[in-house]
């Protein structure tokens, strides 16, 4: 097992349906057993991107997600 870095693109095409790699990172993040890390960097810019282009649901299921 190792560490995976996961940034912004990532993390909004796991959100956007309609974005060309959703499947691919659904797929992914359902078989890895890689520790996925996620810098307190990436967050104030995966909330805003989120709440800017789907809303702010889909921030809230990010924020509350684990």
């Amino acid at each position: 097992m190792s560490a995976v870095l996961v940034d912004t693109g990532i993390l909004y095409a796991m959100a956007d349906i309609d974005d060309d790699w959703h499947k691919r990172i659904k797929l992914f993040l359902k078989t890895t057993k890689d520790i996925l890390i996620v810098p307190i960097t990436v967050l104030p810019e995966i909330c805003y991107l989120l709440n800017t282009h789907l809303g702010y649901e889909a921030e809230r299921k990010l924020i509350s997600s684990t």
